[in-house]
């Protein structure tokens, strides 16, 4: 990952987590993490997996709903991820 896409990707971190209750945030910005990265890995690029997540305020609002037993769901797929965040 460039230092471009890796600097596009923690802005729209961070402007997700920032709008979640604090207790919330480290973890929730770990998941995305791995989320964006997962899906750049698979050759879209960055500007792109991040319009597939949508607007970064609503990701927050929506956040909840979008979390799955079993992983996040997104437009293009599911990214598994390794339990419920709390």
């Amino acid at each position: 990952m460039s230092d471009r896409d890796r600097e596009l990707m923690e802005r729209y971190i961070y402007q997700v987590v920032k709008r979640l209750p604090k207790d919330q945030r480290a973890e929730v910005a770990l998941e995305l993490r791995e989320l964006i990265g997962d899906m750049a890995e698979s050759g879209d690029a960055m500007e792109e997996v991040l319009t597939q997540l949508g607007d970064p305020a609503e990701f927050a609002e929506k956040y909840p709903e979008r979390l799955k037993t079993d992983g996040f769901a997104w437009e293009g797929g599911t990214k598994q991820i390794n339990g419920p965040l709390e």
